[in-house]
C-alpha cells in the first residue's frame, strides 16, 4: 500500500458498492419429520445445538453459526434513541443543506464524521459496527457524503492494518479531525481500452520522488491523501 498526500486530485471513475441487507422470516411453520416429531423435538433428541436452527435464540444465547450474518441490533433502548435521534438530525440537516456545497460541508464539519471511523487513541469516536452501519443508512440519502463516509472508513482501516506506527500517528489525528481527506484507489483496465498503454513512472523532482500512473477514485474532487495499491 503506497499513500500520497496532494492537494487536488479528480474523478476518474466509480468503484462497485457494498450493500448490506437484512432478512426476517415471516408466518415459519413448525415442520414435522417422518415421525411425527417436530423440528424442536428432533434438535433436542439429536444434540444439534440451537443456533444452528434458530436465529433468534441463538442470539438471545449470544451464540452464532459462522456462516450467518446478524444484522446487529441495540441491546441498550437508550442506546438505541440517542442513535436515532443523532441520525435523524443528521438527515434533517442535509436535507436543509441540499444543493449548497458550502452548507452541506459544513453538516460534515459540525457532525465530526470523519472522527466516528478511527479509534479514540488516536482521537477518534471509535464507533462500533452497529453505529456505522445506522450512520451509512442515514447517508443513504446524499450518496456523496455516503461515498465520503465510506472511503474515509476504508482509509482509516486500511491505515490501522498495514500502516507502521508513525503512520498511524501522522494520518489517523487528522483523518479524524477532517484536516485529510482520504480516498482510495483500484486499478479498472476494463473502463478504459486504452489504459493498458498507460505505464507507471517515478520522476525525481526538486529532490522527490513522484508517481505517475493513471488510477480511479470515489468522491476525489477535494481529497488530499490518496491510498493506491500496487499491482506487483
Amino acid at each position: 500500500m503506497v499513500l500520497f498526500q496532494l492537494y487536488s486530485v479528480g474523478i476518474k471513475g466509480v468503484l462497485p458498492l457494498r450493500s448490506y441487507h437484512s432478512i426476517r422470516a415471516e408466518n415459519s411453520k413448525v415442520m414435522k419429520g417422518l415421525s411425527g416429531l417436530s423440528a424442536l423435538d428432533i434438535v433436542k433428541e439429536h444434540g444439534i445445538p440451537i443456533q444452528r436452527v434458530s436465529l433468534s435464540r441463538g442470539l438471545a444465547l449470544n451464540r452464532f453459526e459462522k456462516d450467518f450474518l446478524i444484522y446487529p441490533e441495540y441491546s441498550d433502548t437508550d442506546e438505541a434513541d440517542k442513535m436515532l435521534q443523532l441520525l435523524s438530525s443528521l438527515k434533517k440537516d442535509i436535507k436543509a443543506a441540499a444543493n449548497q456545497e458550502d452548507s452541506l460541508m459544513a453538516v460534515w464539519d459540525n457532525y465530526k464524521l470523519s472522527s466516528y471511523v478511527v479509534p479514540k487513541k488516536y482521537g477518534g469516536v471509535d464507533m462500533c459496527y452497529k453505529d456505522l452501519l445506522t450512520i451509512c443508512e442515514g447517508l443513504g440519502s446524499y450518496w456523496r457524503f455516503y461515498f465520503r463516509f465510506e472511503q474515509t472508513h476504508l482509509a482509516s482501516s486500511l491505515i490501522l492494518l498495514y500502516g507502521n506506527d508513525l503512520q498511524k500517528l501522522h494520518y489517523l489525528p487528522q483523518i479524524a479531525s477532517g484536516v485529510i481527506r482520504p480516498v482510495v484507489g483500484f486499478s479498472r483496465p476494463e473502463m478504459e481500452s486504452n489504459l493498458k498503454s498507460v505505464t507507471s513512472l517515478c520522476d525525481f523532482t526538486n529532490g522527490k520522488q513522484n508517481l505517475i500512473a493513471t488510477n480511479y477514485f470515489i468522491n476525489a474532487a477535494d481529497a488530499n491523501l490518496l491510498l493506491v495499491f500496487a499491482k506487483q
